[in-house]
């Protein structure tokens, strides 16, 4: 099969909305999206959802006394800068960074399982999500990585305007908490939302922080023994993936574009009660 073959498909980061104008919905983007020549468009939140369902099972798994691992924390893998990071500054902490695929690389992979021909583009705020794409490992989950900025000099040249264009159907249901991995905080809630209803574990401590200096600072605390967290979550910019040097409207503003998208949304991700 030639390149030519393969069919491209575009996956969004949680913290598109809002990110091409107030004008531009969802539908609209979508559509600006199969008008650019994407064969179909997906949700990272989808991912995301997958990433909750396990991490949610590790954490009530590792609160076990039968665990050899149950006084450690588990540290979010979501963020590939944090994680190396932590794992770079903090070697001693290495093993505690869950070993999961990212949200990205897990929508990739629903969308080669349903089409091995697809090619598949991430669309996100992150910089880093270009060098964790040329892993060995993810090779042949995600094909290229375009920034907001970047698809909207891509919607300037092809003379696409997304406040006219007809919007469609937005084509996905992920969950309220997986649409919110897109804001500081919202990987944790996620998480321990989901192991407190699906596993019962109540009051878990959470340690979390964005930007890198204050995730050091945040490891540095545990270390010394200052804070004994279950969960940590690390985000490498400001207010979270909102605030990635991709993205084009302020945080706040991207803040609450999210929350609103989320809103619209299941609070759970669909499998949490299967």
């Amino acid at each position: 099969m030639g390149p030519e073959d393969r069919r491209p498909y575009a996956i969004l980061a949680p913290s598109f909305v809002g990110q091409f104008g107030r004008l531009a919905s969802p539908g609209a983007i979508v559509a600006g999206l199969r008008a650019v020549g994407f064969r179909g468009v997906r949700e990272v939140a989808l991912g995301a959802d997958c990433d909750t369902l396990l991490l949610a099972k590790r954490l009530a798994e590792k609160s076990s006394p039968d665990n050899p691992h149950h006084k450690t924390f588990l540290g979010t893998s979501c963020c590939p800068s944090w994680v190396k990071t932590a794992r770079r500054h903090f070697p001693e902490f290495a093993n505690n960074i869950a070993e999961s695929f990212t949200p990205m690389v897990e929508t990739a992979k629903i969308i080669k399982d349903q089409d091995p021909s697809a090619r598949v583009v991430f669309i996100g705020p992150c910089i880093a999500k270009k060098a964790e794409a040329l892993e060995p490992e993810m090779r042949p989950y995600v094909d290229h990585i375009l920034t907001f900025e970047e698809l909207a000099a891509i919607f300037v040249a092809k003379d696409i305007d997304l406040a006219e264009i007809t919007p469609v159907e937005f084509p996905d249901k992920a969950s309220a908490l997986g649409r919110g991995y897109a804001v500081a905080g919202g990987v944790a809630t996620a998480i321990t939302e989901t192991a407190r209803q699906k596993y019962g574990k109540e009051n878990i401590a959470v340690a979390r922080a964005d930007t890198l200096r204050n995730c050091r600072a945040m490891l540095a605390d545990i270390k010394s023994g200052k804070t004994s967290p279950e969960l940590v979550e690390g985000m490498a910019c400001p207010g979270g993936c909102v605030g990635g040097p991709g993205t084009l409207i302020g945080l706040l503003s991207a803040r609450n574009e999210v929350g609103k998208f989320a809103g619209l949304a299941p609070k759970n991700p669909a499998t949490l009660t299967k």
